[in-house]
Order: C-alpha cells, then sequence, then structure tokens
C-alpha cells in the first residue's frame, strides 16, 4: 500500500501539475512535471501543464532577488488569470 506521500507524489505527476521555480539569484526553471519533493531554496509555484512555459517566460522578464521575483510572478499571473499554487518545499 502507498503511503499518504507517495500517494500525493503519484498524483500530482499524474494530474499534469507542472511548476516554475526561482532559484536564490532570480533564475528562473520551468517544470513540465512536479511531484511532492521541491527541493530546498527554490521558490515554486505550481500551474497548469499549459501555462508553465508562458508563466516561466513572464517569469525570466522580471528582476530583481528571489523573493521580488515572486513577488511580481504572483501579480502577472493574477493579472493574467494563470492559476498558480505556492509550493512550499
Amino acid at each position: 500500500m502507498l503511503s499518504a506521500r507517495a500517494l500525493a507524489d503519484q498524483f500530482l505527476k499524474s494530474a499534469g501539475i507542472a511548476a516554475t521555480c526561482i532559484d536564490a539569484y532570480g533564475g528562473v526553471t520551468a517544470y513540465a512535471t512536479v511531484g511532492i519533493d521541491i527541493p530546498a531554496g527554490l521558490v515554486c509555484f505550481a500551474c497548469r501543464r499549459d501555462d508553465v512555459e508562458r508563466l516561466a517566460a513572464l517569469a525570466q522578464r522580471c528582476r530583481g532577488d528571489q523573493a521580488t521575483v515572486a513577488d511580481q510572478v504572483e501579480k502577472l499571473a493574477a493579472d493574467l488569470h494563470i492559476s498558480i499554487t505556492h509550493l512550499i518545499a
């Protein structure tokens, strides 16, 4: 039997949940699928797989440190009606 953690990980991956992640220097990476384990030090926003490239492109235009870029991404996503969820490592 799968543990609750393993089941959640499997669900996220099979549901097509993607993520745009921001590193400590403001660098942006898009992941087509994301599981439950987020690497430490990243700020990640889960989104629909169809939106991940667009969200990452918007994030790459933002300037500043990790917190500044994350704030800008949240505002841009809201303005453009892109549904995101902040993932916590």
